[in-house]
């Protein structure tokens, strides 16, 4: 499994798109392209399966992704919460 978006909503709060999801994870590692772009730090819940810390990242501040899930101990991490905030 790679990175898979479950469902999620969207909301506009002035020049900002904010993009709530429920995502699944199939390793750490892995990646998910967006089509946002001027991307502020994603932040992600843990999952739901697990009590595993996962972090998320983007190349470059500001930039358009894609967007990193690293984490330890491996395997999936299923319905995890993610806001990414961009344009």
């Amino acid at each position: 499994m790679a990175v898979v978006v479950n469902r999620y909503r969207t909301a506009v709060v002035g020049d900002r798109r904010w993009r709530l999801e429920n995502v699944s994870v199939g390793a750490t590692g892995q990646t998910l392209a967006t089509t946002d772009h001027d991307i502020d730090q994603p932040q992600t819940g843990g999952s739901s399966t697990s009590g595993t810390a996962v972090n998320t990242n983007i190349p470059t501040a500001g930039g358009g992704g894609p967007i990193t899930f690293n984490y330890s101990g491996g395997g999936a991490q299923n319905n995890m919460s993610l806001i990414v905030i961009g344009r």
